[in-house]
């Protein structure tokens, strides 16, 4: 005689196993989110500092061409000298200067009074030796 079984079968998944799976990924989660938001920081800080190189060694430039006389920032001064004749703008974000995170919504670049390129975040002005 031949035992006949009632064996159901399983056409989804468990309640633990879910909880399990969705476990897995807020803890992926929770490690991975505070890495991109600094490493974006990092990478928009870095963008201002080659700015700021930029502008510098334009002005510089600038400078030795017209008998050491300090440019105004405009395109029309400053444009012939940097790549692509525009002035640099920086994006709206997060910035990761002296190790915190500052947002900023609009940095600005200029000139300061000591004839070095500066960059205005959060109403302080940062140059290439002060933007770290």
């Amino acid at each position: 005689m031949q035992r006949r079984t009632n064996i159901k079968k399983q056409k989804g998944f468990t309640l633990v196993e879910l909880l399990v799976v969705i476990s897995i990924i807020s803890l992926l989660a929770a490690v991975a989110i505070p890495r991109f938001v600094d490493s974006t920081a990092n990478a928009r800080t870095a963008k201002l500092q080659t700015d700021l190189i930029s502008l510098d060694s334009a002005m510089r430039i600038y400078a030795t061409n017209n008998n050491g006389i300090t440019p105004p920032y405009t395109k029309v001064a400053l444009g012939p000298y940097l790549s692509g004749g525009e002035l640099p703008t920086a994006p709206e974000g997060n910035y990761k200067l002296d190790g915190t995170i500052i947002y900023s919504a609009a940095p600005i670049y200029s000139i300061n009074g000591d004839g070095q390129a500066s960059v205005n975040i959060a109403g302080t002005d940062y140059t290439i030796a002060t933007l770290k």
